[in-house]
Order: structure tokens, then C-alpha cells, then sequence
């Protein structure tokens, strides 16, 4: 039996840069320019074989819409990566940056 590693990973950044549509196409192996926009956040997940182990990405979609505000909840789940996309300078992305911030000072977040 295939040991599973689980992933956590949480796309920050404005509205509309194609967060969506990267984890479309890395997920349903489909890119699509016009999806719709994610409300809140969206969470899917994809599994890889790697080696002897299975990598199990647990992704979670922002909606670039949070403000600072609604990712402090995201520090309830532990050991996340980020990515952060944009296309434009904006307020929104400093304000994914400082969102960063605030999770890697969370309790029970390495």
C-alpha cells in the first residue's frame, strides 16, 4: 500500500487574474478562460503518484475578494503553502501578503 501525503495549498490574489482556471487545469486537466467567478472559496482536490508515495493536493480557491478579512479562518487548518497571482498592481495583493502574514503567525501553523 501507497503511503498518502496530504498537501495543503490556498491561491490568494485579485479578482480575476485566473486562479479558478489554474486549478481547473491542474485538477480536470481543462483551461478555461471564461469560468465563472468563485463566491467565497472553492476546494478540490487531486491526487498524484509520486515515487512510492501518493500526493494528495488539498486546494482551496479564494474568491480574491477577502479583503484581509475572511483568511484569518483558514488558520484553523495547519501546514499550507500559498500562491499568490496577479497580473495588475493592486491593493488586493498587499493585502494577500499581509494575509500570508497573519497565518504564519496563527498558532499551529509552521
Amino acid at each position: 500500500m501507497m503511503a498518502i501525503r496530504e498537501l495543503k495549498v490556498c491561491l490568494l490574489g485579485d479578482t480575476g487574474v485566473g486562479k479558478s482556471s489554474i486549478v481547473c487545469r491542474f485538477v480536470q486537466d481543462h483551461f478555461d478562460h471564461n469560468i465563472s467567478p468563485t463566491i467565497g472559496a472553492s476546494f478540490m482536490t487531486k491526487t498524484v503518484p509520486c515515487g512510492n508515495e501518493l500526493h494528495k493536493f488539498l486546494i482551496w480557491d479564494t474568491a480574491g475578494q477577502e479583503r484581509c478579512l475572511g483568511l484569518p479562518a483558514l488558520s484553523t487548518l495547519p501546514s499550507f503553502g500559498f500562491v499568490l497571482l496577479n497580473t495588475r498592481p493592486s491593493v488586493g495583493l498587499a493585502c494577500a501578503y499581509s494575509g500570508v502574514g497573519a497565518l504564519s503567525a496563527s498558532p499551529g501553523v509552521p
